[in-house]
């Protein structure tokens, strides 16, 4: 999900809905992170989080992320108010739960391992991620230097067309790579040199 100015791309409705997160981590298991349950349990009055708005009756669009102050909690429901910078049209209160919650902004008990480990970068064929293309083979190469928040796995994967230049690949998340197929997971440990093969019966590991 990415946020977006509804008013530049919306042309219809006058309101905003909640956006539900289970959804959206149902299809980007890999690079949609969201506080776990022991993490939303421990929340108290005063505590920031983030929820999504979309606009009514077109969930399908980008999210406008907002955070909120909690007040008060019953059955169930969190009473909150929201800045005063807020998009046209979303009050100033309104009540959620814990599936409304996108983030916090004090962690408790989670951590940023998992999402360090998904976010750390790739080298992807663009057909895998916009085109349907299976994943064929997988070369693990001596990670490239480059400044970012996150490591370089030094991952390539390739489609059924083969191998192409890296300057020809998507360079970004494999947690990417990982929503479209992840029955490679367990093998993505293996050192530098290594090149991981579909075959019909499975994967096919080779090393150096």
């Amino acid at each position: 999900m990415f946020d977006i100015d509804p008013s530049e791309d919306w042309n219809g409705g006058a309101g905003w809905d909640l956006v539900e997160t289970d959804p959206i981590k149902a299809e980007a298991p890999y690079t949609f992170f969201t506080p776990s349950k022991a993490e939303l349990a421990l929340l108290q009055p005063g505590d920031r989080v983030q929820v999504g708005f979309a606009p009514s009756g077109q969930p399908g669009m980008a999210a406008e992320r907002l955070w909120v102050e909690l007040s008060d909690h019953s059955d169930g429901l969190w009473h909150c108010h929201a800045d005063d910078a807020r998009p046209a049209g979303v009050p100033q209160t309104f009540d959620i739960h814990a599936g409304h919650i996108w983030a916090v902004g004090k962690c408790r008990v989670d951590t940023l391992e998992e999402e360090a480990r998904y976010l750390a970068n790739a080298f992807i064929d663009p057909a895998i991620l916009t085109a349907g293309a299976r994943v064929s083979w997988l070369q693990r190469c001596l990670p490239p230097v480059r400044s970012g928040p996150y490591a370089e796995t030094g991952w390539c994967a390739y489609g059924p067309m083969g191998e192409r230049p890296l300057d020809q690949l998507f360079h970004g998340p494999i947690g990417l790579l990982l929503n479209k197929d992840d029955s490679m997971m367990a093998l993505l440990r293996a050192p530098v040199g290594a090149r991981i093969t579909r075959w019909s019966n499975g994967w096919r590991v080779e090393t150096d």
